[in-house]
């Protein structure tokens, strides 16, 4: 056929190879493979001791489910170290293969020290794991409840939540009605599992280990199974399961001290723990076992478990045992974990067991010295982590850090265990870790470092304002702009109460946001540094671009001006950002070429920037600013087809959105890819291409669906064209 041109995509992503027209194409376009499903499981223990009555009510519960479709809540009640978490995994390990998704959510992880949870931050995360998109950047915990029960109804889901405090989180995090089951390990105190009951839900109420079943944990431990075959201890192993009064963790820290003390017999540590009770009248005897167990932990870990009982969060990841004891920190967390005093929380870390937590903060008084060491070591190792995710996801955006003395806190060390490897990886560990930082900028005030939390705060800042952590922002902020203030640290002081006035803007408070930019005015011009002016100009132009009636003038002149400075400064990041916002209110403004013309500028600038860093010394040290840069280009890109479909030049329109739609693919943003393909079918549908705009949009709706945008999936499904009728045959 005259003029054809082949376009095809054999690829998950959907690439399309096109040249420089679009008539009469022949295409093969394969739809996108769906995302894979969510498969998360509690840790499955590998001395579990079978609860097995329980485990027979909960596959009876289970075939329920999946025959009738419906949905069901498991509620497992008892005391600390009573075993909840581990029956849970094991539930998980029995019915995996009776439900198509699952879900594991530590409500621990996202609890502060004083216990007040993010349940934004948790929601998100289970509606990421779903590859919900729309998540991103809400806040608001009742319209991410809605979503989290709107997207799971009907699904074939099996949901594992730790750490449940109340009925009230239960009710957070229960899905939508279908083939669902959740399993819910609550906290010791929980209170209304009777309501829940009345409700439907299934409550098993876990007591001691049975005798037999104590027995059976204690025979996992080798040493301990050659001590039981003597007659004799045999017995006093019985005593020893009553001692530990039947809970797992108190067996397990017993059978480990044994395990690793060969002289000793299991009548010996009876003898032990009666004399200790004895001594210290009221011990428990339970408890009397951890202390025991935990004072002949070997030097190593009892150092590893004092070290880290300083970071202010409820858990910690495992790159930190490492940061802390050097290449030896895996095993010796591994070996913690076999003991009991460490529980791992979900994907992200372990957390000290509850009643060896307890044993730790009355122990002895440390050092003052040693602490501050300590935290120290803590803070520089997520002071660290944070500048590099920073770097990773923002390549060369202006910093607190580039007008402050470096502070050793952001500066690693040789032997830094980095804990990712990808702009993604490191944007997800930042996010997971937010949480903590109001801890850990106290903790630097504390040891004599106030620099190192506002390097801090800096580092966190795109996070928490791409992640729309507002609330944990507003705080974090705050409190750096009263640190700053105190310190008479007039860049830090600029910089934070312009964050500051940026949440308030997305928290559509204006008149707090104008009012803090006045101060950030003033704390810009006593710093003397132009380019704080440059970052208040920019939160400016966004303050005038936003509201019922936006000044679009004075939002063109502040833009303006914070991209002066920047060019006169050399920082070329700042240049096309600050163009492209300029662009993007010209186009708002009804101005489409000088939209144009400061688009080709950005175009140019970014094309230049990315030149220079392939021709970089070191390749590896560019990596991430390359990632970066070519983001901003296929953000430019599209801006620039959608201002020159609008003048009509729908071939070089064309072009354009394919670039961006190629540089989306490339760095896995299937959501803006979508976008890019969105304007490529409307092109083709005005050039009259209709088979390729069905194609197109196919694709289109398919990954606003399968990513949940449901909104946009529906709008391109209403707008997908016909198939043409067959003609007649015969």
């Amino acid at each position: 056929m005259s003029g054809a041109q082949h376009n095809e995509t054999r690829d998950v992503s959907g690439a399309v190879a096109q040249s420089e027209t679009m008539r009469d194409v022949i295409f093969n376009l394969a739809p996108p493979e769906p995302p894979p499903a969510a498969r998360q499981f509690p840790r499955t223990d590998r001395r579990y001791t079978n609860r097995l009555a329980e485990l027979r009510e909960v596959d009876r519960v289970v075939e329920d489910v999946v025959r009738r479709g419906r949905g069901a809540r498991y509620l497992l009640i008892g005391p600390e170290g009573i075993g909840k978490s581990a029956l849970m995994a094991e539930i998980g390990a029995r019915s995996r293969a009776d439900f198509d998704e699952s879900l594991h959510l530590d409500l621990a992880e996202v609890r502060d020290r004083e216990g007040s949870a993010d349940y934004a931050q948790a929601l998100r995360r289970l509606l990421f794991a779903l590859h919900d998109r729309t998540a991103e950047g809400l806040t608001d915990v009742a319209r991410l409840r809605r979503r989290f029960q709107d997207i799971t109804g009907g699904r074939s889901l099996l949901l594992f939540l730790d750490d449940v405090a109340d009925r009230e989180e239960l009710a957070l995090f229960t899905p939508g009605e279908g083939r669902c089951l959740l399993v819910a390990a609550c906290r010791p105190g929980f209170v209304g599992a009777a309501l829940e009951q009345r409700d439907g839900a299934e409550v098993i109420e876990l007591g001691a280990l049975r005798t037999h079943d104590g027995l059976r944990l204690l025979r996992e431990y080798s040493a301990v199974d050659t001590l039981m075959r003597e007659p004799d201890e045999a017995g006093s192993a019985e005593e020893l399961v009553a001692l530990c009064g039947g809970l797992p963790l108190a067996l397990r820290v017993a059978a480990t001290h044994l395990d690793r003390r060969p002289e000793l017999t299991i009548g010996d540590l009876v003898d032990a723990v009666r004399a200790r009770v004895f001594a210290e009248p009221g011990t428990p005897s339970a408890q009397a076992v951890i202390e025991l167990g935990l004072a002949r932990l070997s030097a190593r870990e009892t150092e590893l478990i004092a070290r880290a009982a300083e970071h202010p969060g409820r858990f910690f990841p495992p790159e930190l045992g490492t940061a802390l004891m050097g290449p030896d920190g895996p095993d010796l967390i591994d070996g913690l974990v076999e003991t009991g005093v460490l529980r791992p929380t979900g994907a992200s870390g372990y957390s000290i067991a509850e009643l060896a937590r307890q044993t730790v903060r009355s122990g002895p008084v440390r050092d003052p010295g040693r602490v501050a060491a300590d935290r120290a070591a803590i803070l520089r190792f997520f002071g660290v982590g944070h500048r590099l995710a920073d770097l990773y996801g923002n390549g060369e955006r202006f910093r607190l850090a580039d007008v402050m003395e470096a502070d050793e806190s952001t500066v690693a060390p040789a032997d830094y265990p980095q804990p990712f490897a990808t702009p993604a990886e490191a944007g997800d560990w930042q996010d997971r870790h937010l949480g903590h930082t109001p801890g850990l900028m106290r903790s630097a005030v504390d040891i004599g470092r106030p620099a190192a939390a506002l390097l801090l705060a800096d580092h966190t800042w795109p996070a928490h304002y791409n992640r729309r952590r507002l609330a944990a922002g507003t705080a974090v902020y705050g409190y750096a702009v009263r640190l700053a203030r105190t310190l008479g640290h007039q860049h830090a002081l600029a910089r934070c109460l312009t964050y500051l006035a940026r949440l308030h803007l997305e928290l559509e408070d204006r008149d707090r946001a104008a009012e803090l930019l006045r101060e950030a005015d003033a704390a810009a011009d006593a710093s003397g540094e132009p380019l704080n002016h440059a970052v208040v100009l920019e939160a400016r132009g966004l303050l005038y671009g936003r509201g019922a009636s936006p000044d679009r003038t004075a939002a063109r002149e502040a833009l303006a001006a914070s991209r002066a400075i920047h060019r006169e400064r050399g920082r070329a990041r700042g240049d096309v950002l600050q163009t492209y916002q300029l662009a993007e209110e010209h186009r708002r403004a009804g101005e489409p070429d000088r939209a144009l013309e400061e688009l080709r500028d950005a175009e140019a600038r970014a094309e230049r920037r990315l030149t220079e860093l392939d021709r970089a010394d070191d390749p590896r040290r560019s990596e991430h600013l390359v990632h970066d840069w070519k983001l901003i280009q296929g953000r430019v890109q599209l801006a620039l087809a959608r201002v020159l479909d609008a003048q009509g030049r729908a071939e070089e329109a064309e072009r354009r959105a394919e670039a961006a739609r190629r540089v989306f693919d490339d760095a896995g943003q299937p959501v803006r890819e979508a976008r890019a393909l969105r304007l490529l079918a409307e092109i083709a549908e005005r050039r009259g291409d209709t088979e390729y705009c069905r194609a197109l949009r196919i694709r289109t709706q398919r990954l606003f669906a399968h990513y949940h945008l449901d909104d946009d999936a529906a709008e391109v499904h209403r707008r997908i064209p016909p198939r043409p009728a067959s003609g007649p045959t015969g």
